[in-house]
Order: structure tokens, then sequence, then C-alpha cells
């Protein structure tokens, strides 16, 4: 029931009318292929009979229920593969839309979810609805004109199943617990490449490349070595079930020969329940197929859909006249490492307080928190509803392969005086002037630290948070341009909370408040010339 709840949930994406279509034309074609062997078996035996005018008429039928056949089955994949473009194109949105989420404070962690699952999930749903319909109907007609030729072959068909569902249900099973984990090794490989490509220019420097192959080897040998066994046991499943096949082939051989010779059936029929067990058989294997497409289904919706997949903010929202955001007993790890231990704090509703301590301290870590973008914590962090807008600034601003008013904006209706206002007061206007002459697709290469990060500042005015979280969000900054920013916050921090992690302790005046981070913890709070630094 929870398949079928998945698989109804993915065909929402297209619609019904087509769906019936898709299956209109299944059942046209079971009644096709059903048909055609006792037609042919009909002939053979009138041709053993010399009859033929009737032969003829026969192979004109059959001819003309071929071609009709191979015309259905083309507009049948041509509405097939319209209906899984539509359920892919859905799906990626809908996933988009739950990735993003609706809230600022809304974070997202997923397991590189890649668009094969997507793919796949939209591919799957809808075969496994044709593939059910089609083998199911076959298979019933298939039984039926097989006793009609001879119960006791039929007998040895229908026995055989069950033999044959085991085979496939238990390789299956061992297949699907490792495509598992082999998609979760191919998502940790790809991260791992996105993360040693950054360090390449480093590790060649440092004339250290067989550091870097070897860490890459080893990971690409256990993803092999995993893809190895699945593909020796879907060679295991295969052989096992052509020799089973093989053996109920000859049964069938052996006691249709006796009942040939025993004028129990004529040759025609005897040929013609060949072709039924063919099909039969074919129709069996397409059903346990349905069991392993299901378990792959399950697999790629699961990390598409899946909470433990995407988790969201731990933020609670609550009115409160006292604070803007209050933090009770917050920590975190990463594995066994203590990144923030036991925080408490409320926040006042405006103001400029800076985050100091040492790399690794735990500043970067305590911001993320704040915002919502560290799921794990235990504790509490409660945000006032009138302070709900949260914007989290990192050292390293995201830029997108756009222009630079594009960068800026992110695909919102900014007034023109505004955004001017805006760049003008950061400095930036003379990338504007030369924005049509920057190639989109290299821009994160070809403009500077300092530029990148005045271009995500004039993102956070522009998007006039209540709340803003910046991390050395002037670190690559030259002196001139870091005033000029620190005297722009100062002017904002009259109005929104700001809070400032930062290294350069020359920008702090002597009364400017300061909580001081030591191993995870708030060691102090108080004026910046009274903190023991």
């Amino acid at each position: 029931m929870i398949l079928i709840k998945k698989i109804i949930n993915i065909l929402k994406f297209t619609t019904i009318k087509k769906i019936l279509l898709i299956e209109f034309l299944t059942l046209a074609l079971d009644i096709l292929e059903v048909t055609r062997p006792f037609f042919m078996g009909k002939s053979i035996d009138d041709i053993l009979r010399s009859d033929i005018n009737t032969v003829a008429i026969k192979l004109v039928f059959y001819t003309i229920t071929i071609l009709l056949s191979s015309f259905l089955d083309y507009y049948q994949a041509i509405i097939m593969t319209k209906t899984n473009f539509e359920i892919e194109l859905g799906c990626s949105r809908s996933f988009i839309q739950r990735f993003l989420g609706e809230k600022s404070n809304l974070y997202s962690k997923i397991n590189e979810i890649v668009l094969g699952d997507i793919a796949e999930v939209s591919k799957i749903a809808v075969q496994v609805i044709d593939i059910i319909i089609f083998n199911s109907v076959s298979a019933i007609l298939v039984i039926y004109f097989c006793l009609r030729i001879h119960y006791s072959l039929t007998v040895i068909i229908i026995v055989s199943l069950p033999f044959l569902y085991c085979i496939n249900n238990l390789l299956g099973q061992r297949i699907e617990s490792m495509n598992t984990i082999h998609k979760n090794s191919i998502d940790e490989l790809n991260e791992e490449f996105t993360y040693l490509k950054t360090g390449i220019p480093v590790v060649k420097s440092l004339n250290a490349t067989e550091y870097l192959e070897q860490k890459i080897n080893k990971f690409v040998t256990n993803v092999n070595k995993l893809k190895f066994r699945i593909s020796y046991y879907f060679v295991v499943k295969n052989t096992v079930l052509e020799i089973s096949n093989y053996l109920i082939y000859l049964a069938i051989l052996i006691i249709g020969i006796v009942l040939i010779h025993n004028q129990k059936i004529t040759i025609g029929q005897f040929i013609a329940f060949n072709s039924y067990s063919a099909i039969l058989t074919k129709n069996f294997n397409s059903l346990t197929e349905v069991m392993y497409m299901s378990r792959e289904f399950r697999v790629s919706y699961d990390r598409i859909f899946d909470s433990n997949n995407m988790r969201y903010s731990q933020v609670n929202y609550v009115n409160s006249k006292d604070y803007s955001i209050a933090l009770n007993n917050v920590s975190f790890k990463i594995g066994n490492i203590k990144i923030l231990k036991s925080i408490s704090y409320n926040f006042p509703k405006t103001g400029l307080i800076f985050i100091v301590g040492e790399s690794g301290s735990g500043k970067t870590s305590l911001l993320k928190a704040m915002g919502g973008l560290i799921p794990e914590i235990t504790g509490t962090v409660s945000v006032s509803t009138s302070n709900s807008n949260i914007l989290y600034l990192p050292q390293t601003p995201v830029i997108f392969k756009d222009s630079i008013y594009n960068n800026i904006v992110l695909g919102k209706v900014i007034e023109e005086i505004e955004f001017l206002e805006v760049v003008k007061q950061l400095k930036i206007q003379y990338l504007l002037r030369k924005d049509n002459l920057k190639n989109p697709d290299s821009l994160d290469q070809t403009l500077s630290g300092g530029e990148k990060q005045r271009i995500s500042f004039a993102r956070a005015i522009l998007a006039n948070p209540d709340i803003l979280l910046l991390d050395e969000f002037d670190s690559a900054l030259d002196n001139e341009n870091s005033e000029q920013l620190h005297k722009i916050i100062r002017e904002l921090s009259k109005e929104k909370l700001i809070l400032l992690a930062t290294h350069d302790m020359s920008r702090i005046d002597s009364q400017d408040q300061c909580i001081l981070i030591e191993n995870g913890r708030i060691k102090e709070v108080a004026f910046f010339e009274d903190v023991g630094i």
C-alpha cells in the first residue's frame, strides 16, 4: 500500500487521460500478441492438411496483427515518453521547492540528490502500472489458450512459476540492499570530487599530487567493487533463471512429443503452446522484474522525498518584546567533536554585537545555529516573530553564473533609485558598467574576493532583514572599503540586530559590546575594552 501511495504521488504530475490512453493501448497490444500463436498453430495444421486457401487467409491476418502491433507499440512509446517527461519535470519542480523552502530560515540538508533519481522514479512510476496490466492480462489470456490445448502442459508451467519467483525474490533483495549502498556511495564520491577539486591547485603547488591521487583512487575502487558485486548478483540471477527455464522447456518438450505421438494434440497446437509458454515466462519475468523496479523506485523516491534526506531548522517562533533571539542550552557536535557546548543567551532587538574568539572556537557555528542553518543542534533557538527575517552572510559569498545586476537583486523587484543608492554606497558602480563585458560563466573567477563580498553585502542591504549575521564578511576588503562597510553597519544597527564574527579587532570600538567564544562556550560578554583578549 505504501508503494502504491508513492506511485500515485508521482503520477499526480501528469493527467489521468494519458495514463488511461497508455493502458488502453496496452490491452490492445495484449490481445494482438496472444492471438498470434493461436493462428500460427492453426496455419501449420492447415499446411499439414494441404488447406492452402485457409493458410493464406490466416497468414494475412497474422501479418496485419504484426503491423498493427508495431504501430500501436510506437504510438504508446511516444505517449509514454511525453508522460515521463511531464512527471520528471513536475517531480523536479516539487523537489526544488522543498529544497529551497518557503521561509528564509528554512534549512535543507540532502545527500547530493542526483537528477538520475528523479528520472528513475518518473520512468518507473509509469512503467510499473503498464507492466502489471500488460503482463497480468496477457498471462490470463495465455493460460486460457494453453488450457484449450492441453491441461497437463499448462500445469507444468503454472507449477514452475513459484520456483522462479523464489529465485527472483531471493537474489533481488540482495541486489536492492547493495544498490542503495551503491547510490549513496556515488553521492559521496561526487561530494569528494567536488571537495578535492578545490584543493588541486594547492596540492600541485606543494608537489603532493600522489596524496590526492591515492584518496581519489581509494574511493573509486570501493565504488567499483560494489558495482561489480551488484553486476555479479545480476549475472547469477539471470543464469539460474536461464537454466530453470531450459529445464521447464525440456519437460514440456518431452511431454509434448508423447502427446503428439498419442494424437492428443497436433503439431500446430504444440508449436502454439511453445509460443504461449515463452509468452507466459516473459510475463512472469516481467512481473517479477516489477519487484526489482519497485525496490529501485523506493530507493530513489526516499532519497528525493524522505525527511531524513531533507531536514529543516529547529527554530521556534515566539512573541517576545524582550529579545530577538534566545538561545537555551544550544549544543552542536560533528561526530564526537563538540563544536558548541550548552550556549544560552538572549539577544536584544537592535544593536551591533561582535562575536570574537580564536579560529575554531565556534563563532561560525554559533551564527549558523542562530540562523537555523544547523538542524542537528540540541537545545532550542527561539526567535521573536517581530524579528523573524534572519539573513546569514558567509565569509565566502556565492556568485551565480549571471550578470552582476542579477547577482545582486536575485530575481527580486527592486526600485532603481534604491538599487543605485546601495551600489554607490558600496562603490561597485564600476562593476555594473563592465557587466556586459563579463562572461557570466566565468564571473566567479573574474571577480576579486573583495568585489564578491561587496556584492554579497549589497544583497543583504536590499533584503532588509531584521537580524543580520555576518561571518568575517570583510576579510577580503582593503582598509578603505572595510571602513566604509563598517560605517554602514553601525548605521543599520540602529534599527536591526547585527552580529559580526571577526578576527579584525581594529574595527571594534572600546564601547562596542562583544561576546567572547572559547572552546564552544560563551566565556565573557562585555564591552571590548573589558574583554580579556
